[in-house]
Order: C-alpha cells, then sequence, then structure tokens
C-alpha cells in the first residue's frame, strides 16, 4: 500500500501538534515553513538522482558511503532562492535576522 504524503496532510497534522503542544508553537511555525518550502523547491527541481540498487548493495557490503563516488547535481540559483527561502522561515519564526547574504557569499560557495 502506498502510503501519500502532501502538504495539506503535514499541515493537519502539525496544527494537531500546535494545538496539543502550545508551548511548542514557533517551532512548529518554523517546520510548517520548511515544508512548504521543501513542497515548492521539489516541484522547480530537475530530476532526482538516479542511484542502481546494486550499486548501492555492494557499497553497503564495502562499508563504503553510497554517495562517495558521485556527483550531485545542484541548480545554483535554486540552492541559492531556497536558502533566502528557509532564512526568511527562520527569521520571521525566531524574530532574528538570519545572515543568509553572508554564507551565500563564502567562496566554499
Amino acid at each position: 500500500m502506498k502510503r501519500t504524503i502532501n502538504i495539506t496532510n503535514i499541515d493537519k497534522e502539525l496544527d494537531r501538534y500546535r494545538a496539543k503542544l502550545p508551548d511548542l508553537a514557533k517551532i512548529i511555525d518554523f517546520y510548517q515553513h520548511v515544508f512548504r518550502i521543501q513542497e515548492s523547491t521539489l516541484g522547480k527541481a530537475g530530476s532526482a538522482l538516479s542511484l542502481n540498487p546494486e550499486d548501492i548493495l555492494k557499497g553497503l557490503k564495502e562499508n563504503k558511503f553510497v554517495l562517495s563516488d558521485t556527483t550531485l547535481p545542484l541548480d545554483d540559483p535554486l540552492f541559492r532562492e531556497t536558502a533566502k527561502e528557509l532564512a526568511k522561515a527562520f527569521s520571521e519564526v525566531s524574530g532574528q535576522p538570519f545572515p543568509v547574504e553572508d554564507l551565500l557569499s563564502l567562496p566554499q560557495l
């Protein structure tokens, strides 16, 4: 049986937790923002990384990380947009600015 999880189901579940645990409302709000950002980003992202199940099993048997020899495709504009959305969500919920521009300007990125 395939289990379907969508943003509506997540929202309902988070509302249930928010009512049950009002002291955690801020963190629940943050996670709600994160789930919505993930949903939005998923719709914009290209194809997922394709892995061969045999290669995965072989790597696990050899005690190797599954993705150690793999270069992950990265959509730089989408990554930056998503990072900014996550920073905005953090700032809204915490009331504190998140230095996303400082992080995105690091040479490693």
